[in-house]
C-alpha cells in the first residue's frame, strides 16, 4: 500500500532540523532527490478531471407536470472512482 506524504512539509522539516554544515548539505541532497520524484497524487488535476467529466442533468416532470427535481451536476460514479484511483497521474 502506498503512503502519500506532503513533500513540501517533509522538506521544511529536514531543512529545519539541519544544523551543522554536513546536515545542511545532506538536506540539500534530500531536497533535490524529493524534487525529482514524480507526483503520486495530484488533487488539482483530479478536481479538474471531475469537472470536465461532469454534465448537467435536466429536471424531469411527472404526468401532472410537476418537476421531480432541480437540475444538478452529475459525474458517473464509475468514472469518478477511476479518476480518484489514478490520482491525476497517468
Amino acid at each position: 500500500m502506498s503512503r502519500y506524504i506532503d513533500a513540501d512539509a517533509f522538506i521544511a522539516r529536514v531543512e529545519k532540523e539541519a544544523v551543522t554544515p554536513r546536515e545542511r548539505i545532506n538536506a540539500l541532497i534530500i531536497k533535490s532527490a524529493v524534487a525529482e520524484q514524480p507526483t503520486a497524487y495530484d488533487v488539482e488535476k483530479v478536481v479538474a478531471e471531475l469537472g470536465e467529466a461532469s454534465h448537467w442533468e435536466e429536471p424531469t416532470f411527472d404526468e401532472d407536470g410537476y418537476c421531480n427535481y432541480d437540475s444538478w451536476e452529475v459525474v458517473y460514479t464509475d468514472k469518478a472512482i477511476d479518476m480518484v484511483k489514478r490520482g491525476g497521474v497517468e
